[in-house]
């Protein structure tokens, strides 16, 4: 076999049937020649000393002699490291999808090992964001770039943003072996990729909003707002800082009357109990058992629970806005007026129409408040009655401090509180009479 060379290869012809030429000095690298004269670069080896393997390199005359022997070089020299080109390239074949990848992680990771609400945002972060952009893409072929533009698309949320690159980032380690195996390079390229920061959110209750959800749940069941099970599982969010799924979620069983507590078998920090109070209690007490359904706040269909509180809350809370808004100084009149006219309380939507028209600014009332904000509310009244944050944290089933730690701003300063002991004992002592001070909390603009 001679050295292939630009001379030998222009001299090769076309014969009946395909017949391939090997160079003396690269073993295993020839140019195989077609019966209509298309000539190809190859490279043959063997693995194990038995299978052949053989792989294309290039075309003559696109690619040079010289191109085509260092190609099948390096390729040569891969197969004596034990980097078979050609096994890679039948895992390539079977490599996943993005698509296939995350039903794979759905149900060998995620069902198994995460809890209810954590399966279902994942479904949801899959399906509602990293499907519709990459879910053709090869898993393999994913790159930081794309893990970027898929965050930075979400930048409108941060919150939501962080956490989908949290799950990228896990979906990706669950399959880091297989990735790995396909190409030894492969990084995962959701690590490094920067947050966006995020501000945590500080929303309670004030009295008066508390007063208006109040009024609007003891007339929303007439009023058609919702059902009396909606009704009294924001009732219970409110009387006991639950968690919203610790309420949806939770069956008759777990209730313990003699030790008024709420024993959960399972919950986000694993098994508690969420102490009740005596309007909790009442509560409770208040809603019909039914003999087919285990569920405390029953749901729709036979022997389920109530899955989502956002609509009726959202009813609630904008009912509750406009209640707050009769007191306003300025919107108070506005709503006079349309009840005069119409005879009916204008809804929220009604006052934003008007705002609008007469380019008046409307207050938001309640209407930023989550669900999540009822069980920060709960807290933050504790610490204003004086309650300890080891004893918040115990009541709401925190694990860490820190967590706790959140609500440490509304405590009363105590040295403020020492100060005022003092004060009122240098007030006796001088014979002065003294005067009481109302404190005012500003709200931040």
């Amino acid at each position: 076999m001679p050295k292939l060379t630009k001379r030998l290869i222009d001299s090769l012809k076309p014969a009946d049937k395909e017949y391939s030429e090997w160079d003396d000095e690269l073993k295993g690298f020839g140019v195989r020649v077609s019966p209509k004269g298309a000539k190809t670069f190859q490279v043959y080896w063997r693995v194990a000393g038995r299978r052949e393997r053989k792989r294309k390199v290039g075309r003559y005359p696109a690619m040079t002699v010289d191109q085509a022997r260092k190609a099948a070089f390096e390729l040569l020299s891969e197969v004596e490291r034990g980097n078979d080109p050609a096994v890679k390239q039948d895992l390539l074949r079977k490599a996943e999808t993005m698509k296939e990848l995350c039903e794979r992680f759905m149900t060998e990771h995620s069902i198994p090992h995460n809890k209810e609400n954590t399966i279902a945002d994942n479904h949801s972060m899959i399906d509602r964001f990293i499907l519709p952009k990459l879910g053709a893409t090869l898993a393999v072929d994913v790159a930081k770039m794309d893990v970027r533009r898929l965050h930075q698309s979400c930048s409108k949320t941060p919150y939501q943003a962080n956490r989908l690159l949290s799950l990228l980032s896990k979906i990706f380690n669950f399959a880091s072996d297989d990735l790995l195996e396909i190409r030894h390079d492969w990084r995962n390229p959701a690590e490094r990729v920067q947050k966006f920061k995020e501000e945590k959110r500080r929303r309670y209750l004030s009295r008066d909003e508390l007063q208006a959800v109040s009024q609007t749940l003891n007339i929303a069941e007439t009023e058609g707002l919702a059902v009396a099970q909606t009704v009294a599982a924001i009732r219970l969010l409110i009387f006991t800082g639950a968690r919203h799924r610790e309420i949806l979620t939770a069956k008759w069983e777990y209730v313990n009357w003699e030790r008024a507590c709420l024993s959960l078998p399972d919950s986000k920090t694993g098994a508690k109990d969420i102490p009740l109070n005596g309007p909790a209690l009442a509560i409770l007490q208040g809603i019909d058992k039914l003999k087919d359904n285990p569920y405390m706040i029953v749901g729709k269909f036979k022997g389920t629970h109530w899955e989502d509180l956002s609509p009726t809350w959202r009813r609630i809370r904008q009912r509750a806005t406009v209640m707050l808004l009769e007191q306003d100084d300025v919107w108070g009149p506005v709503i006079k007026r349309h009840q005069e006219e119409t005879g009916k309380t204008p809804t929220l939507n009604d006052l934003e129409k008007i705002a609008t028209d007469k380019d008046y600014k409307l207050p938001g009332g309640v209407t930023d408040v989550r669900i999540h904000d009822l069980r920060h509310s709960f807290a933050s009244i504790g610490v204003g009655a004086g309650i300890t944050l080891h004893q918040i944290g115990g009541l709401m089933g925190h694990t860490q401090t820190q967590t706790t730690a959140r609500y440490a701003h509304l405590a009363t300063d105590p040295q403020q509180q020492a100060a005022e002991v003092i004060g009122r004992q240098l007030s006796d002592a001088m014979g002065l009479e003294q005067e009481s001070a109302e404190i005012i909390q500003f709200s931040k603009k």
